[in-house]
């Protein structure tokens, strides 16, 4: 039992992990309040967008999530936290609307590789927000660059497989 709470305090004093954490968190909680907003319609009528589109959109909200670390992750939780208000809301209407087969073709699909992207990304952006809560200081090092490269890679191809899932397969 002492080598799992050995590796727990390892695992959970890590800023990163601590960082997926709160974006979760924020995601989980802001999806709930926009499942419970009821009346609201929406229209199905979706633009065909090209994968080099989808791709190079979900791209720059990646990194904007992802400089947003320059705030101390303010705007990338308030980002977070407005885009998936709006999320919940949406699937809300859309099952009252067209019922879950339409929720996993429109949404489920891409949603699979687009949420953990969105999830790094903006985990990132909080990093040093969770740095300074749990180290009481922010540091700027290689460290936090190979973090950022690779985070930045993994959304890279999160978002390659998404935009193809979303292009080719949810949108149609």
């Amino acid at each position: 039992m002492a080598n799992i709470d050995f590796l727990l305090d390892k695992i959970v004093t890590k800023p990163f992990v601590l960082s997926i954490m709160l974006s979760t968190a924020i995601v989980s909680i802001f999806t709930l309040i926009g499942l419970n907003i009821t009346g609201i319609k929406i229209n199905l009528k979706i633009q065909v967008l090209s994968i080099k589109e989808i791709f190079m959109h979900n791209m720059l909200i990646k990194v904007i999530l992802m400089i947003s670390i320059l705030t101390i992750g303010v705007v990338s939780n308030i980002l977070l936290a407005y885009n998936f208000l709006i999320f919940g809301i949406k699937i809300r209407a859309l099952l009252e609307q067209y019922g879950f087969g339409m929720l996993i073709h429109k949404v489920l699909l891409h949603g699979v590789f687009e949420i953990p992207e969105i999830l790094l990304a903006s985990a990132f952006g909080s990093y040093l927000l969770i740095q300074k809560i749990t180290n009481k200081k922010i540091i700027f090092d290689d460290e936090l660059l190979k973090l950022a490269t690779k985070t930045f890679f993994v959304c890279l191809m999160l978002s390659i497989v998404s935009a193809y899932i979303e292009s080719n397969l949810s949108i149609k």
